[in-house]
């Protein structure tokens, strides 16, 4: 079992590291943790570390291999979400 998880972690830590690359350049601030003032918001030029985003119908596919690999079901999600507000 040991190995399986290594197996899926090795997997989706490509494309989340990715994301999670993409997230933060758009941001126009950023946290940042400092001993003097513990956190503060500090400014960010938006896409200054020039990490691309994936084109057309790729970027949706990499969600895709995420909630997968995760385990998130987005069509049983999303049946159950308009499930409830019925």
């Amino acid at each position: 079992m040991f190995w399986l998880q290594f197996a899926l972690l090795a997997a989706y830590v490509g494309p989340l590291w990715h994301s999670l690359l993409v997230y933060l350049d758009s941001c126009p601030f950023l946290p940042l943790f400092t001993w003097a003032h513990w956190f503060e918001l500090a400014p960010h030029v938006v896409s200054s570390w020039h990490v691309p985003v994936l084109p057309g119908k790729y970027g949706n596919e990499e969600w895709q291999a995420i909630a997968s690999l995760l385990g998130i079901q987005t069509t049983a999600v999303g049946g159950f979400m308009y499930f409830l507000h019925k």
